[in-house]
């Protein structure tokens, strides 16, 4: 049976006279230059950001200009939030500011931790982007389950 190459693996290699092999005849593999890298880096520092950034985004526009009725197409949306325009208007302004007080912290957690990796292979590079996403993606969760909590404090089961 034959095997084809994966097509997305990197390897970085470095000669420990030179500072750089820059052959690129490694087979499979791809060797990347070292401005390939710190663009590497970039781009997923980049994306690492997107959901902190998109949470901070999120919670200014709920706080400053949330949906004044209650609809299905833009705010906190969930059944207890729409039960009527108290719940609405309360959700709206609890997430927005959670969302504002997780990002900031996010955002800046996952900066400094990447600049730990600013010379590391893409593979670890790689690895930590799919920790912090991971990270995040759990901070999104929890600002929904909080959200639902202080509703049910405030409102009680409606």
């Amino acid at each position: 049976m034959r095997r084809l190459p994966l097509p997305c693996v990197c390897k970085i290699e470095f000669s420990v006279q030179s500072g750089y092999n820059g052959s690129r005849n490694n087979g499979p593999f791809y060797t990347m230059k070292r401005g390939e890298l710190m663009a590497f880096w970039c781009f997923i520092l980049l994306c690492d950001l997107l959901i902190p950034l998109t949470m901070i985004l999120a919670g200014a526009v709920m706080c400053r200009c949330s949906p004044r009725r209650i609809n299905r197409f833009f705010g906190y949306r969930t059944r207890r939030s729409m039960q009527n325009p108290d719940t609405w208007r309360f959700a709206q302004a609890y997430y927005g500011r959670l969302c504002r007080k997780m990002g900031w912290p996010a955002a800046a957690v996952t900066g400094c931790a990447q600049l730990l990796f600013l010379h590391s292979s893409p593979d670890m590079l790689g690895a930590f982007s799919a920790a912090a996403v991971l990270m995040q993606s759990v901070l999104l969760v929890l600002s929904i389950f909080f959200t639902e909590k202080a509703l049910k404090k405030k409102f009680g089961d409606l």
